[in-house]
């Protein structure tokens, strides 16, 4: 059998059979998906005779569910001939709080600069399989994301994940001083729709998700910079990275099971 620790990593038998993976994403991006599906017409019994999801499966925040679960309720949108840029769409009424606890180290950060680097080194949190990276050029600041979800629902996610985190950092920069946007997907909708929503080009086919933003952004304060808040979030998210077994946690517990 599997031993207790393994089977809190995994949980939800039932789902993990129906996906054939062992990945994680954070429950509260499942449950905002099978919302936005319910709120394009789609039915919770369609959406758990596809998924295998229940609503009790959702309810829950501070948990994860196999990552596969979302492709397949995307499946479901397209099926149902939805609009187009569901992920841009989805992204204007959906919480930043989805994030989970990346949204406070985003809030609470210093500047931009330690902004990028707190999502570029816990972004695992919000889904497993996340890659994320931050680099800087002579004119520009970029953070990438990357899922292999992107291949397979249509990039919604990430166009959902990218224009929530764009949202966010709105929100907490004094001055939005964004340069640019790629989306590793082709276009859902005409490109015009998403310069309107971004107010700078967007490309597409890249190689990552990415915002890029002038490099003398970086080093901005942030709207509600606090050093104690910032650290209280962090301590919170690794706790939870130890929680569910997260590869490359740097914290105390962490150390002490690879002893």
């Amino acid at each position: 059998g599997m031993s207790k620790v393994s089977e809190r990593a995994i949980g939800h038998p039932h789902l993990v059979g129906r996906t054939k993976s062992p990945q994680r994403v954070l429950t509260r991006l499942v449950a905002a998906t099978v919302n936005y599906a319910i709120a394009q017409g789609i039915s919770l019994e369609e959406i758990t005779a596809e998924t295998g999801i229940r609503r009790f499966d959702l309810i829950e925040d501070d948990s994860r569910l196999p990552d596969g679960l979302i492709a397949s309720i995307w499946g479901l949108i397209k099926k149902g001939g939805r609009s187009k840029a569901c992920g841009l769409h989805m992204a204007l009424a959906t919480p930043t709080s989805v994030l989970g606890p990346c949204e406070y180290l985003i809030r609470y950060s210093a500047n931009l600069k330690m902004a990028f680097e707190s999502f570029a080194q816990f972004g695992a949190v919000v889904a497993d399989r996340t890659q994320t990276g931050f680099e800087e050029s002579e004119t520009t600041a970029t953070v990438r994301i990357r899922h292999p979800l992107d291949e397979t629902d249509g990039g919604n996610t990430g166009e959902l994940g990218l224009t929530i985190f764009y949202r966010l950092l709105d929100e907490c920069l004094q001055n939005n001083r964004l340069a640019g946007v790629d989306f590793l997907h082709q276009a859902n909708a005409p490109k015009q729709l998403y310069e309107e929503l971004f107010g700078v080009p967007v490309r597409f086919s890249q190689p990552f998700n990415a915002l890029h933003y002038q490099r003398e952004a970086l080093h901005e304060p942030m709207k509600e910079a606090d050093d104690h808040l910032y650290r209280y979030a962090l301590a919170n998210i690794e706790l939870l990275q130890d929680r569910w077994l997260i590869p490359g946690s740097r914290s105390l517990l962490s150390q002490i099971y690879a002893a």
